[in-house]
């Protein structure tokens, strides 16, 4: 099969070795010709013009559109139109890429089939009395903390994080600003999961984890992938928030997890890291059942907890045109 990456954005460093696929991003785009160069002999071209490709004569059997400038959305459905009446498929089709985009869709599938993910609530646009309905999803619970986040195509911009002192201290700021400013949005509030933490100087920091999911022919690649890493100062992991990316290669801090008595030592393993590859795995076959196309490439969001002596994956959103690909890396530790 031969791949093609229809992209907006452009490329510079080496973009990704996955398994037995060798994926090695040759040129900036606008330099060249730019190719994975694949084990087994296979060739998969990247480009951000599918005519450009077509001139070298180079015809792809299979698409992946990983476009992040607005509106990335209409962008990847009018790329989908376009090979309707061709052999050429999309690795992640435009209306399942649609679901995937509804943090909402994901998590009330994962909550029913009994996966991994936080607790959370749903607000329609128009909702009424959405203040006093978080208020009461906060104390209902027994939160300190609560994230809200705009249920589509965020990447970490449109997600807050508030203790729950100052939901109740400043609920002018949330009455007049914060939520009038979503009133025509379909958005979250979320419960804070997990425990993990990257030792940073003398702070612990909260990490996101995120793993590239690629399936080709029916053969799952998903050993490659990196850590969001929150600043000093942060609960929110987004690049755009402030945050960070470590790929796993660059792990080399202790990974730490958090009790009531403190912060503890707790390396996660390659064995974990098995263990939490086939829960993602199954993740995503709970994501696909009873949808009619197949999302072939994704990057999964999850956060890790310490429960005994097991690392358990606690399984966030999957993002169907996922970002930083030259930042994954294989982990080895």
């Amino acid at each position: 099969m031969n791949i093609l990456l229809e992209t907006d954005v452009p490329f510079r460093d080496a973009l990704v070795s996955a398994g037995a696929l060798q994926l090695l991003l040759l040129r900036h785009q606008n330099e060249g010709e730019v190719a994975f160069q694949i084990a087994g002999g296979k060739r998969y071209l990247l480009h951000d013009e599918l005519e450009a490709v077509q001139e070298k004569n180079f015809v792809p059997d299979g698409v992946i559109f990983y476009g992040l400038q607005a509106p990335e959305a209409e962008r990847h459905h009018e790329l989908q139109r376009r090979f309707e009446e061709s052999a050429i498929e999309l690795l992640n089709p435009a209306s399942i890429s649609s679901l995937a985009d509804s943090k909402s869709f994901t998590l009330k599938k994962w909550q029913k089939a009994g996966v991994s993910c936080p607790g959370f609530r749903v607000f329609k646009p128009g909702e009424k009395t959405t203040y006093r309905k978080i208020k009461e999803f906060i104390e209902h619970r027994k939160l300190q903390h609560v994230f809200i986040q705009a249920d589509d195509l965020t990447e970490g911009l449109e997600t807050w994080h508030f203790s729950a002192t100052e939901f109740r201290n400043e609920a002018d700021y949330f009455q007049s600003i914060l939520l009038p400013s979503l009133q025509n949005r379909t958005f979250l509030v979320k419960e804070p999961r997990g425990n993990c933490y990257l030792q940073h100087g003398r702070k612990y920091v909260p990490l996101v984890w995120r793993i590239l999911y690629l399936n080709v022919g029916g053969e799952v690649y998903d050993d490659h992938g990196f850590v969001q890493v929150a600043s000093h100062d942060s609960a929110l992991t987004s690049i755009k928030k402030g945050g960070w990316i470590a790929d796993f290669s660059q792990l080399q801090a202790p990974i730490n997890y958090r009790e009531k008595e403190g912060f503890f030592e707790a390396d996660v393993t390659g064995d974990d890291m098995n263990i939490i590859r086939k829960r993602l795995r199954e993740a995503m076959e709970v994501f696909q059942k009873g949808e009619e196309e197949c999302l072939c490439f994704a990057g999964i969001d999850f956060v890790l907890e310490r429960q005994g002596d097991e690392w358990n994956p606690v399984f966030l959103e999957i993002n169907p045109r996922c970002g930083a690909l030259n930042k994954m890396g294989v982990f080895q530790r």
